[in-house]
Parts: structure tokens; C-alpha cells; sequence
């Protein structure tokens, strides 16, 4: 009786982090979609300034900044996923 009740217990446990890992998965694809569009403007903003306009040193400055800014966050996010995944085992 003792083993059905731990392994009923532990069999929540799993479902409840597998449910986590998937919510935190989403939550992880809506950051980097949305990272990846702002990637998309500032590159696409980028563009038009460029054909109109010589953009100065410090604006080109400012957007490799924010580019390895967001590159840096996705990264650490990525790794955050991993780790998470690797602790709680569910790394194929």
C-alpha cells in the first residue's frame, strides 16, 4: 500500500514538472519570438535609415549593443531551459 502511495506521489511530482517544463518551453518560445521580431525591426529600421541617411558611429554602436544585449538574453535563456531540463531529467 506504502509503494502505490509513493508511487502515485511520485507520478504527480513528474506530471506537475513535465507540465512546468512545457509552460516554461512556451514562455521561453513567446520571449524569443518576440526578441526575434524586435531583431527584425532594428534590422529592417536599420536598412531604410542606411539608404537615406550615413548612420553615425554611435547609433551603430548603440544597435550592436542591443543586438548582443538580446543575443546574450536568448542565450541565457536557452541555458536556463537546458538546465531545468537536465535537473529534472527529461534530456534525451
Amino acid at each position: 500500500m506504502f509503494i502505490i502511495i509513493i508511487s502515485a506521489f511520485l507520478s504527480s511530482v513528474i506530471l506537475f514538472l513535465t507540465y512546468k517544463i512545457k509552460k516554461e518551453q512556451e514562455d521561453h518560445s513567446i520571449k524569443i519570438k518576440f526578441l526575434q521580431n524586435i531583431i527584425n525591426d532594428l534590422l529592417e529600421m536599420n536598412k531604410n535609415q542606411e539608404s537615406k541617411v550615413k548612420l553615425s558611429d554611435s547609433l551603430i554602436q548603440n544597435l550592436y549593443n542591443a543586438r548582443n544585449n538580446i543575443d546574450q538574453n536568448v542565450f541565457d535563456l536557452q541555458k536556463e531551459i537546458i538546465e531545468k531540463l537536465a535537473a529534472n531529467n527529461l534530456l534525451d
